[in-house]
């Protein structure tokens, strides 16, 4: 029986997407620490039950209003808290083609229909997708990689893990998974490349435009063929 394909998982926001949540709860409320605004965010109830589907936008938007005591209307809130997902960021859609290309690849992400939607062509960039709102799951819950591993049906060996936050890397370690912290895409490709997962081709040197007509050197060593030293 053949085995499957190892599985490789990566977080969204703070790994290959850009996000600007934590930057812009700290200009809503410059008095906390990035710290004490992480720390409230997972303990915010309006946002848990946004990002596991339980909620409309609109009454996560008065919820969150209220419970963070925010000086601004509800509507206007919901209009900045969907400007806060970016993007992916530049080169993580090739590296998870290349990926792809010897592994089934995933995302498992907290976050909610409306930063979901500002990624468009994301359900297609992966072989599988797990954004909490869907799966009514969140980490570092227990359920959220019990879930993903349900529908990948491969062990737990066979999933390599990449997060940003060290609660969603320990929780998914506890059940036997492979899992690693890494802090931003460059983090993410220097893991990759520990853990003999992936290694970046490296490009061939360019052609000195200014010398392709002329013909080959006739001299030393020195310029051959057209390309400039580096």
């Amino acid at each position: 029986m053949q085995r499957a394909r190892k599985v490789i998982l990566l977080d969204l926001g703070g790994v290959v997407v850009q996000a600007t949540g934590r930057t812009a709860l700290s200009t809503l409320l410059p008095h906390l620490s990035e710290e004490q605004i992480l720390a409230r965010w997972h303990d915010s109830k309006a946002a848990g039950d946004f990002e596991r589907g339980r909620i409309s936008k609109e009454a996560f938007a008065s919820a969150f209003v209220t419970e963070w005591c925010l000086l601004m209307p509800a509507a206007e809130f919901l209009e900045y808290f969907a400007s806060w997902g970016i993007g992916f960021v530049e080169g993580a859609s090739d590296l998870i083609h290349a990926l792809r290309t010897q592994y089934h690849v995933g995302c498992l992400s907290n976050t909610n229909p409306l930063h979901w939607a500002r990624l468009p062509g994301v359900s297609n960039l992966f072989d599988s997708t797990f954004p909490s709102y869907v799966t009514g799951y969140m980490k570092p819950q227990r359920e959220a990689y019990e879930y993903a591993l349900r529908e990948l049906r491969v062990p737990t060996q066979d999933v390599y893990f990449f997060d940003d936050l060290a609660s969603n890397v320990a929780a998914a370690r506890e059940i036997g998974i492979n899992a690693f912290r890494v802090l931003g895409f460059e983090d993410l490709i220097k893991v990759l490349g520990i853990e003999g997962l992936y290694q970046p081709q490296t490009p061939n040197p360019p052609v000195n435009a200014d010398a392709r007509d002329l013909p080959p050197s006739t001299e030393g060593s020195g310029a051959r063929a057209g390309y400039r030293k580096r």
